[in-house]
């Protein structure tokens, strides 16, 4: 059995994992052990691996239910839920804070990063405390974003992503109860308190869903026969 040590990187977040090699069978109650270590720091570096594709995506999955990424031309051949991050073929640097994946509506709880080659200066990742963030906000910048909704969705001009990624990620008619209020908003009809209650959606939700509407956001136009009956559905509360 394995007994990995965990030691805090800093006063604030981040720890790492010592004495664990991913690539050989984990107990029931590291596994526990890793996933709480993982909650309290945020961050975990877990040092001194030597793995391949599958060993890594294997490991990974005590973690959870490895996620099939965008960019399906960046998978791997071998082992498709692991996926290459380059410098080369289009990709573009990730020079910009952000949280991967927040356009899918379970987004993953984790990213997990595998250094196999680095150039000889440059190539860090940074990472950052969001709780400690908002934690440490003015009560003037709380109360600024306390009713704001975010919409996310994919680049629409990234290159790196193929038309089998918009169709997976980006189109997928994934709340019926959005086609209804697409076409209630290309009618011109108000959204009144009766709609909502039709489509059962908070205000937020609602809020959100017209915007996306209006703005074409992860709303792209279907004459698709299907999509009206989803709404019809929808309607009438099947």
């Amino acid at each position: 059995m394995q007994h990995p040590t965990i030691n805090p990187l800093g006063d604030t977040f981040g720890a790492e994992v010592v004495g664990l090699d991913l690539s050989q069978p984990i107990e029931p109650a590291v596994v526990e052990e890793l996933n709480q270590a993982l909650l309290d720091n945020i961050v975990l570096v877990i040092r001194d691996q030597d793995l391949t594709a599958q060993e890594f995506r294997n490991g990974m999955a005590n973690f959870g239910e490895p996620m099939l990424q965008h960019r399906e031309a960046f998978r791997l051949p071998e082992c498709p839920d692991v996926s290459r991050i380059i410098n080369r073929e289009k990709m573009r640097p990730a020079a910009m804070w952000h949280t991967d994946h927040t356009n899918h509506e379970r987004p993953p709880k984790a990213t997990i990063l595998y250094a196999r080659k680095l150039p000889a200066e440059g190539g860090d990742t940074c990472f950052a405390n969001m709780y400690a963030g908002l934690d440490n906000l003015s009560e003037d910048s709380r109360a600024q974003i306390e009713d704001l909704v975010t919409l996310n969705s994919m680049e629409p001009n990234n290159p790196t992503y193929s038309a089998g990624d918009r169709d997976e990620f980006a189109q997928a008619v994934r709340h019926p109860m959005r086609q209804l209020l697409g076409r209630w908003v290309a009618a011109g009809v108000p959204l009144t308190p009766d709609l909502q209650e039709r489509l059962g959606a908070t205000d937020e939700t609602l809020a959100a869903w017209a915007l996306q509407a209006t703005r074409g956001l992860n709303a792209p136009s279907s004459h698709a026969a299907g999509r009206l009956f989803d709404a019809f559905a929808a309607a009438i509360g099947l």
